[in-house]
Order: C-alpha cells, then structure tokens, then sequence
C-alpha cells in the first residue's frame, strides 16, 4: 500500500469535512457549544420557529443526520454533504392552517454579525426538540438559544391551548394577583363556623367580598385545607408529555337560599375570592363542608398578615351586624353537646301592637315593663341601671302566652327572638351564646316547668343549674332578655320564679271573660 498517499487522502478528507468547515466557518476558535431541549408539547412550536430563524439568518443550510458531539470533536471526520436541503415537515392545524418545521438540520449562520452554526432536530427517543449552536463565545450561544426560546414563546401554533390554560388556570391567576415570593411561605388565618350559620356565612361572605371587588374563582369538589391552599399558589406545570399540572379554573359554586317567605339571595357554597384588602392583596378560600362534621370554613392567604387577620375580624363584625338572622323569630335545634346544629327561621306576618286583645291592665304592664323597658335599655345603662330582666309569663293553656313571643318580636324592631321548647330546653347555653351574639335578643322558654320545677321533684336539676348559671352570667348591660312561659307557676322552682335578676316581673294570663271573648272574635272572624 501506498502510505504516503494514504495519508494524502485522509488529509485531504479531513480539511474538506464538515468538522473543518465548521472550525473555519468560526474562524479558528474552539467552539462553545450550548443546548437547550423542548418538551413535547412544545416540539412543533419549537421545530417551527427554528426553521423560520434559520430562512430569516444570513448563511447555509443543509442536511445532517448524524451526531452533533461528533461534528464538535476535531479528530471525527464527517462527510460534508455540500448543498443539501435539511428535512423540513409540514404541520396543519385543526383550523387547516398549514406550518412547516425544521425536522432535522444544520445551518452556517451570521447571528448579530458574528459566525455561528446551529442544529435542530426531533428527538425520536423523548419526542421533545433539540437546538444545539456552536459559537465563537459563551454570550453570543446563550443569546441564539434565547432568541429561540423567544420566538417559540411569541408565535405558539400548537400549544396555545396548554399555554391558555397555565394563564387562565386557579395558580396562574393566584400567583398573578398575589406575587411570588420564592422560598416563603403566606401568612394563612381560618375561621371555622358552626353548622347553623352554614346559611348565613355563605350568604354573607360574598355580599362582604363584592363590597371589596372581590373576583371570584371556582375550586375542585371536594374538601380541602390549609395544605391545599397553599397548593393554589405553587406554580402549575405542563408534564412533559403536555399534561396541565396543577387546579384548572371553574365557576365558584353560587346556590340561592330563602331568608324569608318569597325572598331569596345567592350564596357561595364554594370558592375563592381575590380581592385587596387595606392595600394588600389577599386571596380568601371558602368552604362549605356537608359531611359528617358539617361546617364552613373560611381562610384567608396573603403575605400582609395584618391584612389577613384584619379581613378575617373585619368580616365576623360584618357577619354579626347583617346576620340573616338578626331581627327575626329563630328556633334553634341544639345537639347534645349543647350547640346549635341548625336554626329555622320562623314566618310570621307583623303584628300591631294595637290588636293585642288582652285584659287593659296586663296589657299596659308589658308596654310599660317590657317594649318601654327595652327601648329604654341603652339610656338606662348609660346612666349605670342594670338592664337585666326576666319576666315570667303563667296562666291556662290558650291564653295567648305563647303568642305573645311573635308579638314581642315585631313590635321590638331590631330585636332577634329565639326560641326553646320541647328538647331544646334541656341544652340553654347554646341559644344564649346566640343572643348574646345577635343582641338584643329575646329568649322565650315555653314550658319552662319542664326542667325548671321544683329541685325535690325535678329528674333535670342538672339543666337547671345550666339555666341559672346561664341566667346569672348574663352582664349588667347586656341586652339579652328571656321570657319564660309555664302552665304551673307552683310547681316551678323558686331560685328561678323568687330570684330578682333571674325573674323580675311575673305575669298572670287569665282566661278572657265575655268582653275579650267579643273583641277576639271581631278580630279573627268579624263583627257577627
């Protein structure tokens, strides 16, 4: 063999290789070369916006099917093909809109005036895209790669539909309102609420969130907590097979619920709200949980936590002052544990004072030592007068002390009745903890002798010792009033019926004599 010759043509195959080509086209230096993949729903964006970048750059393009690292290593000789088209595929759209993308290339550039070669190419074992370049410093292969990324970000033809939904999803919204703050965590409050005010708080909280322009947003069925809503504002994520990683947006579960006969307001069951609260701004997650443990939950999230815990204080004055229940007649059901599992509103048309029918005497001592008495109750604490007081109410069945609560309730605009009958008279301390909550209140105790008789012949001396504990908690000036109604004043206890501050006025219902008889019957049935 001829090794002079032999090593002619190997020198001569190497000065004219695509490796030498490449060395000379960045004028001698030794490469930099950087890189940088696309997952795969973003492969055709990518395959796209390179083989337009490679059309609108100065230089060659051609085809290459081998390895890139090969054509960086000097030792390697690869075959220069010479004019050579890359492979080009052509894309369509679910409009028709056809696009073309680079499949797999090289191309000799001038990029912002200096001489740079790139390669792009479908990775057939990931199915993402790959850009590789080759440049005569660091700078100028990382601003190529970017100038990429830009175009893939600026033009996407096929994941526009994933895009849309990182923008517009739960995260993305809540990042977008609230900030980022990497490596904190936000300052998160919640407040629990009761089953009986599951109504009323959803009701309420988002009247209380449009006041403060809250935008509201829908959250996944389903039960969630503290870790949850911080799973809100961590990032959302496209999985690199195209899957939206994170909570998608829905509507905010709004449902309608009956204050009052022929009345209803929307209510939300479930949701969030942003809003900015005191300059700050915050996001509030609202739940209503219908599960064994039924309640509703409210947290708020920001990283203002003075904002937070202001909202939160902010908003159970609200709930107090515009309870659905404030101002109205309410039946409490109260569970063992002595707390009001529900409480049902009861209907009733207004009464005037005026068709009251009962005995002229008995009727001026309630207008005098009850309606005048409460309308007075603020002046009186002011000047230092307990406002306290109890009133008993005795007599026959069906003359018309039960009746009396209804009256008592409308004539006393402002003033929230509620009432205890039946087993809910064994439980007290619940329906005080609402009055006290809704004064001023009314509490009406029908029969009350079913647990306040006599201690030598009463089996519930424990629920009366709950009763006149309860009675005797009761502050000077507070403006919670009980009304007690029994068919058997002398069966009743006397720490209850002779106890000033427990009981202090005691009324006698009498049966109507013929006079009232009449004046009843006109009333209710017209004059004969």
């Amino acid at each position: 063999m001829d090794v002079p010759r032999k090593a002619r043509e190997l020198r001569s195959r190497a000065l004219s290789s695509l490796n030498a080509r490449l060395r000379a086209h960045l004028g001698g230096v030794a490469p930099v070369a950087l890189g940088r993949s696309f997952p795969p729903y973003l492969a055709k964006d990518a395959a796209i916006a390179c083989w337009q970048l490679f059309q609108e750059l100065p230089g060659e393009s051609l085809r290459y099917d081998e390895s890139w690292h090969d054509l960086l290593d000097a030792s390697e000789v690869q075959r220069d093909p010479g004019p050579s088209s890359p492979a080009i595929e052509r894309y369509e759209t679910d409009a028709g809109e056809v696009h073309y993308g680079l499949q797999r290339g090289l191309a000799f550039l001038r990029f912002e005036g200096q001489a740079l070669v790139a390669y792009g190419c479908t990775n057939s074992r990931t199915w993402g895209y790959e850009v590789r370049v080759a440049g005569s410093s660091d700078e100028l292969s990382k601003r190529f790669l970017a100038r990429v990324a830009e175009a893939v970000e600026a033009s996407p033809v096929f994941s526009a539909r994933v895009r849309e939904e990182l923008a517009n999803s739960i995260n993305g919204k809540v990042r977008e309102h609230l900030g980022v703050r990497e490596g904190e965590t936000p300052a998160l409050l919640l407040t629990t609420f009761p089953p009986y005010q599951i109504p009323n708080v959803s009701i309420l909280i988002k009247a209380f969130l449009e006041s403060h322009g809250a935008e509201f947003l829908g959250v996944p069925a389903g039960r969630y907590d503290r870790a949850d809503v911080l799973e809100f504002m961590e990032e959302p994520r496209i999985s690199e097979s195209g899957k939206f990683q994170g909570y998608q947006q829905r509507l905010p579960e709004i449902e309608r619920i009956s204050v009052r006969l022929g009345e209803s307001r929307e209510a939300l069951k479930s949701g969030l709200g942003l809003l900015t609260y005191e300059g700050a701004a915050l996001m509030v997650a609202c739940y209503r949980s219908d599960s064994y443990e039924k309640k509703y939950e409210i947290t708020a999230a920001g990283w203002d936590r003075e904002a937070v815990s202001s909202l939160l204080e902010d908003f159970e004055a609200y709930e107090r002052e515009h309870s659905i229940f404030r101002g109205r007649l309410v039946r409490p059901v109260l569970s063992y544990r002595d707390e009001i599992e529900e409480a049902h509103i009861i209907d009733y048309s207004p009464i005037d004072w005026d068709q009251i029918v009962l005995p002229g005497q008995l009727k001026e001592t309630i207008q005098e030592e009850v309606i005048d008495y409460a309308h007075r109750a603020e002046a009186l604490a002011r000047n230092g007068v307990s406002v306290k007081r109890g009133v008993l109410l005795h007599g026959p069945p069906g003359t018309g002390k039960t009746h009396l609560c209804r009256v008592l309730t409308s004539v006393l605009s402002g003033f929230t009745g509620i009432v205890l009958a039946g087993e809910n008279l064994t439980r007290p301390s619940g329906a005080f903890a609402m009055a006290r909550k809704l004064a001023p209140a009314l509490i009406f105790f029908e029969d009350v002798d079913l647990v306040a008789r006599d201690r030598d012949a009463n089996s519930a001396t424990g629920v009366l010792g709950t009763l006149l504990n309860e009675l005797d908690g009761l502050e000077e000036n507070e403006q919670v009033y009980c009304v007690f109604t029994t068919n058997r004043l002398d069966a009743l206890e006397e720490a209850l019926a002779q106890r000033p501050g427990r009981v202090d006025l005691i009324l006698e219902f009498p049966l109507p004599g013929p006079d009232l008889r009449r004046r009843l019957i006109e009333l209710y049935v017209g004059e004969a």
